[in-house]
């Protein structure tokens, strides 16, 4: 071997290592999580599962809970399955300065009230503050939007029945926090959708949810909509496929949305 290739191969060597030990860095920098919990105690059990299967991948958590989580959550049992560090009072006095510690933020249990601040542009509680100024500055926002979700069928089963006017209202409060960079989920997707935004990985498991028209298991999601504009596609980013309308009209940054996350577009 001439000296030439020697050092050739040596120096393909030291760049994949180099690459190797920044991914890493990167990766676990991503992995260092604030997790604000807001007062939805909707599927409260399951948001804690899937934060402890992120626990055991490494992410290590920063909690903070909203006045009204602190009363309806259980703050041992977070403390218990998280180890978390605690963020109190004093900490959370400058949450735009507290922001710049994380890239990553996840929102396991997002009210309407929150939904309808962030969507707005409010910022005027120490959690909406986390949640909007992490998107102003491009953090990775996973948000499950259960608590938020008129379409919830456990909505029905507290007593909602609200109005489609309400409903309509509720679902473009989401879409605009999708529009706004947030990458919204389902709590039982949790673990799945924090894995693929935040390490770039596929799930390890198929992300099935019941399809309610057939009563059957299916890896996509059905929308009615006439229009399929880029917020559709980002609010349903967890379906690898997605079945639109014989005659929809889907715009062109939804096509280019879709593609980029290797999402399917299927008509009927």
């Amino acid at each position: 071997m001439s000296k030439e290739n020697l050092e050739k191969i040596i120096e393909e060597v030291l760049v994949a290592y180099i690459a190797e030990r920044v991914i890493e860095k990167i990766s676990n920098r991503n992995k260092k999580a604030l997790v604000v919990f807001t007062g939805s105690p909707m599927n409260f059990d399951e948001a804690l599962n899937h934060l402890s299967k992120l626990r055991e991948k490494g992410f290590t958590f920063h909690v903070f809970l909203s006045d009204s989580a602190k009363f309806l959550l259980d703050f041992t049992r977070i403390e218990q399955r998280l180890h978390p560090i605690f963020i109190d009072d004093d900490r959370c006095g400058m949450p735009e300065l507290l922001v710049k510690e994380f890239e990553t933020v996840i929102v396991p249990t997002m009210t309407r009230n929150t939904a309808a601040k962030i969507a707005c542009g409010i910022a005027d509680s120490p959690a909406s503050r986390f949640i909007s100024n992490a998107l102003m500055k491009s953090k990775k926002v996973i948000i499950a939007i259960d608590g938020c979700c008129p379409d919830n069928n456990e909505n029905i089963k507290n007593g909602y029945r609200m109005t489609e006017t309400l409903k309509v209202q509720l679902r473009d409060n989401m879409k605009k926090i999708a529009s706004y960079g947030a990458y919204l989920t389902t709590v039982d997707h949790l673990y799945d959708s924090t894995v693929r935004k935040v390490l770039q990985e596929k799930p390890t498991n198929k992300e099935l949810v019941e399809n309610t028209a057939s009563g059957k298991e299916a890896e996509y999601t059905v929308l009615s909509n006439k229009v399929i504009g880029n917020s559709d596609i980002l609010i349903n980013s967890a379906f690898p496929k997605i079945i639109i309308g014989k005659n929809a009209l889907v715009t062109k940054l939804a096509e280019d949305t879709a593609k980029k996350n290797k999402i399917q577009l299927i008509r009927e």
